[in-house]
């Protein structure tokens, strides 16, 4: 990353921080955003995922459930470039915590998918089998909704 590109990555990263304390809350999320930009921009993607977990903290702040969801996912996608799969998996959990207050059923059941392939990719089948079943049991939607889920996950996983 240029030198030039991580200062001023840094710099919205510390106005956001500044922001985030005085409890300007819209300022610090479009400095925490600029930020995650930026070291993405600059393939710095442990720094990218810090910010994007930032700007879900100022969204959780503000009860911005929906919003701090698609944060904590956009940090395990980040985060998953690095084949981190443990950390990925915990922000995916915290991503359907987060859908999951505001009924955001599809969301989740996406949110699941993406999960359960972290499983997989690990080698971890039993437990991305286990949390498929539960998925399913769980999803609120009605029984088509189920089972196009099921065929996705199944074309994907080779189920």
């Amino acid at each position: 990353m240029s030198e030039k590109l991580t200062e001023k990555a840094l710099k919205n990263y510390q106005k956001g921080e500044k922001h985030l304390a005085s409890g300007k809350y819209s300022k610090a999320e479009s400095d925490f955003e600029k930020a995650t930009e930026l070291f993405i921009q600059g393939n710095e993607i442990k720094r990218a995922e810090s910010c994007s977990l930032k700007l879900c903290e100022c969204f959780i702040i503000e009860k911005k459930y929906y919003a701090a969801a698609k944060a904590a996912a956009r940090a395990a996608e980040l985060i998953l470039r690095h084949k981190i799969y443990k950390n990925a998996i915990k922000h995916y959990q915290s991503a359907i915590d987060f859908y999951e207050k505001v009924d955001a059923q599809i969301e989740i059941l996406e949110i699941h998918s993406l999960t359960i392939l972290c499983y997989v990719a690990q080698g971890k089948f039993e437990e991305g089998i286990t949390l498929l079943k539960k998925t399913i049991v769980k999803s609120a939607l009605r029984n088509i909704e189920k089972n196009k889920h099921m065929v996705f996950l199944n074309n994907t996983l080779g189920l």
